[in-house]
C-alpha cells in the first residue's frame, strides 16, 4: 500500500510511482491506485526471496520521496480512501466479475509460487497440500495466496520458506511411494474458517477423525 505520510491514509498515486520507476520489471499495478505488486524473481530459498523483496521495497521507498511511504499489510486498518480500481484490463474485468469486491475490499496477499517438475508429481501435491492450508492460513493473518501481506519481512520470508519446504515434503514422499492423502473438502473449509476466524489460538478439526485438536498442534 501506498500512504500518505502525514495521515497514513491510502495515497492513490501508484500510477505516478510506477511512471518514475520505468521498466523495472519488479513492479507493478494491483487491484486499485494506492497499491503497487511488488514481484521477486525466482529464487532458491525463502531466506533469498526475503532478501530480494527487502532490496526492492528500499528501492521503492527512496523512489517515492518525502510525501508517501510504502507498507505491507493484511488491508489498511482504518482507510477508506482506497482510489479507484486500476485501469489494466484483468482488473477491470475482476470488478466487473466480482463488483461487490471490487467497490468494498482493499486485499493485500502475499502469494508464494513453488516450482514442481513433473504433472503427475505436481498434482499429488498440490492436491496433498490443500489440508495444509488453515494451518498456513492461521499462521499468516486472516486469509499461498492464502497468506496476507505481512508487515515484517522476516514473517513473509518465513511463510515462504515454510511453504516451499511443505511442497518439497511432499513431492519427495510421492517419489518414495508414499500415499499422499486427499482430505475431504468439508473439514479443509471447516478449518479454514476456524483459522481465519481464531488464528492460531483456536482448535481445528482433524482432517481425518474430526475431532477437535488445538491449533498450536497441528502447526507444531
Amino acid at each position: 500500500m501506498l500512504l500518505d505520510r502525514e495521515t497514513l491514509e491510502i495515497a492513490p498515486s501508484a500510477q505516478v510511482a510506477l511512471d518514475d520507476l520505468g521498466d523495472d520489471a519488479r513492479y507493478d499495478t494491483e487491484l486499485r491506485e494506492g497499491q503497487i505488486e511488488i514481484r521477486t524473481p525466482v529464487c532458491g530459498n525463502g531466506i533469498a526471496a526475503g532478501i530480494c523483496l527487502a532490496d526492492a521495497l528500499l528501492h521503492l521507498g527512496e523512489r517515492l520521496g518525502d510525501t508517501t511511504l510504502v507498507a505491507a499489510s493484511g488491508t489498511h486498518p482504518f482507510s477508506s480512501a482506497w482510489g479507484r480500481g486500476s485501469r489494466e484490463g484483468r482488473y477491470q474485468e475482476l470488478a466487473a466479475e466480482f463488483p461487490y469486491a471490487g467497490r468494498r475490499h482493499l486485499p493485500c496477499g502475499l502469494h508464494v509460487h513453488v516450482a514442481v517438475s513433473g504433472a503427475e508429481r505436481a498434482l499429488a501435491a498440490y492436491n496433498a497440500a490443500r489440508s495444509f492450508l488453515p494451518e498456513l492460513v492461521a499462521l499468516g493473518a486472516i486469509e499461498l495466496r492464502a497468506a496476507d501481506s505481512q508487515t515484517r519481512l522476516e514473517d513473509a520470508s518465513a511463510v515462504a520458506a515454510l511453504f516451499q519446504c511443505l511442497l518439497v515434503w511432499l513431492a519427495e514422499r510421492h517419489d518414495e511411494g508414499d500415499e499422499l492423502l486427499v482430505h475431504e473438502t468439508s473439514r479443509i473449509a471447516e478449518n479454514v474458517w476456524r483459522a481465519r476466524r481464531y488464528g492460531t489460538r483456536g482448535f481445528m478439526v482433524d482432517p481425518v477423525t474430526g475431532e477437535p485438536v488445538e491449533t498450536r498442534m497441528l502447526v507444531s
